[in-house]
């Protein structure tokens, strides 16, 4: 079993990525645009980097079962008084940073369930969020990890997926000049 994982676990397909220098702005817009690509690619079974653009699938559902999967809905919530505080509550958000987000979602939304369970759902230990993508704590580097779809120990195929990463790469930072953040690659599929 130890052979099996370590010839096409996890961890030998695990792909550390990281976009260093440049500015915020930068590092954030090549991070979306390599992760897209790789994405698009099909060639990895998951690429996350922090961009939720693409999860609005994902919030339709979850906007469409929210009352079967907030922890908040209880019998007494759908009483007159019940919906009352639940209104007043969501009404309370408007004033957070969180209520541009909110607001849209009022009329149907006027418990607040979908916002709860969003809150649910991010980890206490998330990393660093900065322009929509994952940012280090200490050095001006965007960050992303990937796995690739192919077995660790498919030389040939995981070499396509470090050239696509490197092709995606270089056409998102494609006319930003000297400017632009380097491409820093790491994992057990670059080590072969």
């Amino acid at each position: 079993m130890l052979i099996e994982q370590l010839q096409s676990g996890v961890a030998s397909r695990t792909l550390m990525l990281g976009f260093e220098g440049g500015s915020v702005t930068q590092r954030a817009e090549v991070s979306r645009a390599v992760g897209k690509a790789m994405r698009d690619s099909q060639l990895f079974d998951l690429v996350q980097n922090g961009d939720v653009s693409d999860w609005s699938e994902a919030g339709t559902w979850v906007f469409q079962h929210r009352y079967q999967l907030s922890s908040g809905v209880m019998p007494g919530q759908f009483t007159a008084e019940g919906l009352r505080e639940a209104i007043v509550d969501t009404l309370s958000m408007l004033g957070t940073p969180a209520g541009n987000a909110i607001k849209p979602l009022l009329d149907s939304d006027p418990t607040g369930e979908t916002q709860r369970i969003a809150m649910e759902l991010v980890p206490a230990s998330a990393p660093r969020s900065e322009a929509g993508v994952w940012m280090s704590r200490e050095a001006p580097r965007a960050l992303m990890i990937a796995t690739t779809r192919a077995a660790g120990g498919d030389l040939d195929a995981q070499a396509v997926a470090i050239a696509r990463v490197q092709a995606a790469y270089e056409a998102a930072a494609r006319g930003m000049g000297e400017a632009a953040p380097k491409l820093l690659l790491s994992g057990p599929p670059c080590s072969r």
